[in-house]
């Protein structure tokens, strides 16, 4: 999944690239990958994400339970250890954007607000 994320950038101590999953037109709902690493001295959570061009973005984990793919809504404040990267890929956590509000172009412009109250944009190229 490396090789298919954009080039990363660093917001405030935050190291992270994205990429969203291009979907048809008419869809509403769609995946977003990509990894986060905290290069801060100390932990931080991340209290909400918005996406521009979206009602809602909501943090997913998926797991295999029995043979059976289980996804499930992972609610916030998600931890940010220091030092730590959180990988977000098909099968384990990923961001689902709800609710496209407008047509989605090349990038979606992805806001990560901390538990500081500190809010970091990325832009996630739409793949």
């Amino acid at each position: 999944m490396t090789e298919e994320l954009l080039v990363q950038k660093e917001e405030s101590g935050i190291l992270a690239g994205f990429r969203v999953r291009k979907i048809h037109e008419s869809a509403t709902v769609t995946a977003g990958y990509g990894k986060i690493t905290n290069l801060r001295d100390a932990d931080t959570e991340v209290r909400e994400i918005r996406a521009e061009g979206y009602e809602t973005v909501e943090w997913h984990t998926s797991s295999l339970e029995d043979g059976i793919a289980k996804m499930r809504k992972v609610d916030f404040p998600i931890p940010l250890p220091s030092g730590k990267e959180i990988l977000l890929d098909k099968g384990g956590n990923h961001l689902m954007l709800i609710g496209k509000k407008k047509k989605i172009s090349e990038t979606v412009r992805i806001y990560f607000v901390l538990s500081n109250g500190e809010t970091l944009v990325w832009d996630a190229a739409v793949k």
